[in-house]
């Protein structure tokens, strides 16, 4: 059997699928009217939370910044 190369290997781009992106951000305008004709970014999606906030991180927070975060807490078995 032989597979067109565009086929081999269908991964989505690590920020998702460029239509699927856009029609995401068409719904967030649909579902908030007040948004109005105001620009807004296309989403990104992330592989989860933790992903989420590092690359929050990287876009927002410098090396010499102070961050103040809780301890984490784990709960003893």
């Amino acid at each position: 059997m032989k597979i067109d190369a565009k086929d081999a290997f269908p991964y989505a781009p690590s920020e998702g699928i460029k239509a699927l992106r856009d029609k995401w951000k068409t719904l967030i305008k649909a579902k908030n009217p007040t948004l109005g004709n105001h620009e807004i970014s296309t989403p990104v999606v992330t592989g989860g939370v933790t992903n989420g906030l590092s690359i929050v991180g990287y876009m927002f927070v410098e090396d010499t910044d102070d961050l103040i975060i809780s301890d984490a807490y784990w709960e003893k078995l």
